[in-house]
């Protein structure tokens, strides 16, 4: 009886562990089952979503793509979603860099920054090389686009750095499309470098980089992309011919903006048809200072309007800013040949339009540009009636410039402005206070020259030292004669030796025009 119990006792809890285990099995399975439907259903609406943004983002409703994301980043955990956590702030990134052309500008850059950089924290170059290649050139963009509004070569640097990133993933022979890409942008970073220091040096870089990408880019297999390539180019040539050979790399410049509106029409393509035509109405306002200048500005001001039907202000307002400045300079040149006074105001006006979008907290390195060109505008005008008003007013504004463009952080726009600075104090000194303007006028000078050295900038130093002699020959009139003439012969001799009678006969000549009254009132002063 006893064992018959106890055999029934046994039957009994093995019976029980086994139904226990059933149901633990149940619920586990139900468990996972919903798991997975949980999963899934995330899943899903993570790809609704993600489409909608694409969608979004496709039809520029940057805001609207952003917002998607956001939805996204709320329903999904970076340790349980990695890889579309990554996708996702890389999604938002782009749609910020993209929303930055319209509205707030530094800050939607920042915000692109921002998503990048935590985007590469999951995209990291060992578990997903090919994406974190995509992070950091869309980073290298963003950097860039920051680089055109503060901080430039710090920005630029970053640029560089992430784009660098970038190509050692996507190497030429197994990524060719995305190695272009990344070349693209490697040339624009490399032509902002340009601008801060080592000119010739970025501008070889930058065009090595260009056609590097028109080697894959060609206009059969890539058209879009061909003509993108040649618009850079057309930008790079034009600040080498600020360097040497102006007219040989003014020319090549025209020449690749006209490639690309072979492809970039009006009626396909406005938006990249618009800026092509931005680009020559720079390239044309720099060819009239070397030939033909009414002709060529004519064509200037006629690209800069054509630039100006697409680029309204409502719509695209960084890009009426840029080529209001553009049109502003091409009035202020054309004045400057036909003494005309309305094209002065008309360069003003412009100029006043683009200080409405490029204000100094949103936009410092664009407002330091257009002050420039504003005080040119005014030292102008001080040639046509109230010289004084005129020349106060381009002083301000050269003033404003230099609290952007610190010897420090943009040497060569400093000294520019500098050597502008110092052309006003010499008007101002011909009807007040002779001997502070003049004076103030040297200090700009030789500030100037700090960077504008005979190797580096040579015909630019020969015009400073030409400009440094007339102020000194002006100011010792009213004191130390002989000194001040002395240095005024000292800084002649320097121009001749870059204008020399072979090279440059005018220029020569008219300096030693200059040279030859400085040295007979030496004379007259020691007989």
């Amino acid at each position: 009886m006893k064992h018959r119990e106890s055999v029934l006792r046994l039957f009994k809890n093995k019976l029980w562990v086994e139904l226990s285990m059933a149901i633990l099995i149940l619920l586990i399975s139900a468990f996972v089952i919903n798991s997975y439907i949980a999963d899934k259903d995330i899943k899903n609406e993570i790809e609704f979503l993600s489409n909608q943004a694409s969608i979004f983002e496709k039809t520029s409703q940057y805001q609207k793509s952003i917002d998607q994301g956001n939805k996204i980043l709320s329903i999904i955990s970076y340790e349980e979603y990695p890889y579309e956590y990554g996708s996702t702030q890389n999604e938002i990134g782009e749609a910020y860099c993209s929303l930055a052309a319209f509205q707030d500008n530094e800050i939607n850059i920042n915000m692109a920054i921002n998503a990048h950089q935590e985007a590469l924290m999951i995209f990291t170059n060992e578990s997903y090389p090919i994406e974190y290649a995509k992070t950091q050139k869309d980073l290298g963009v963003a950097y860039y686009n920051l680089a055109e509004v503060r901080d430039k070569e710090e920005n630029l640097n970053l640029a560089l750095k992430a784009s660098k990133e970038a190509l050692n993933i996507y190497s030429r022979e197994k990524y060719p499309v995305e190695n272009t890409d990344v070349q693209n942008i490697l040339s624009q970073i490399y032509l902002g470098l340009a601008k801060v220091r080592d000119k010739e040096k970025n501008i070889n870089m930058a065009i090595n980089a260009s056609h590097q990408a028109l080697t894959i880019n060609t206009k059969e297999d890539y058209p879009e992309e061909y003509a993108r390539t040649q618009n850079s180019l057309s930008l790079i040539y034009l600040e080498l011919a600020e360097v040497r050979d102006p007219e040989i790399n003014l020319n090549i410049s025209l020449n690749a903006s006209n490639e690309a509106l072979k492809i970039f029409t009006i009626e396909s393509h406005p938006l990249q048809y618009a800026n092509t035509k931005k680009n020559m109405g720079n390239a044309y306002s720099a060819f009239s200072n070397i030939r033909d200048p009414e002709e060529y500005l004519s064509m200037a001001i006629m690209a800069s309007d054509e630039a100006l039907l697409i680029f309204t202000n409502d719509s695209y307002p960084l890009d009426y800013a840029e080529t209001q400045n553009i049109l502003g300079n091409s009035y202020r040149l054309s004045a400057e040949i036909q003494d005309n006074k309305k094209k002065l105001n008309d360069a003003v006006e412009a100029f006043d339009k683009a200080l409405q979008i490029f204000s100094i907290e949103k936009y410092p390195i664009n407002y330091a540009k257009t002050q420039n060109n504003l005080g040119l505008a005014y030292q102008g005008l001080s040639k046509n009636g109230n010289k004084e008003l005129h020349l106060k007013l381009a002083i301000a504004a050269y003033q404003e410039a230099l609290k952007i463009y610190t010897k420090e952080s943009y040497p060569i726009n400093h000294v520019d402005i500098q050597n502008n600075l110092g052309l006003a104090y010499r008007d101002l000194a011909e009807i007040q206070e002779p001997e502070k303007y003049l004076g103030m006028a040297v200090i700009a000078y030789s500030e100037a020259m700090t960077i504008f050295t005979k190797n580096s900038y040579p015909i630019k130093y020969a015009n400073i030292q030409v400009d440094l002699g007339n102020t000194y020959h002006n100011l010792a009139e009213y004191q130390d004669p002989d000194n001040n003439l002395n240095f005024a012969l000292i800084a002649y001799y320097e121009a001749q030796e870059i204008y020399t009678i072979e090279s440059y006969p005018i220029e020569n000549r008219l300096i030693q025009t200059n040279l030859d009254h400085a040295q007979g009132d030496l004379l007259n002063n020691n007989s």
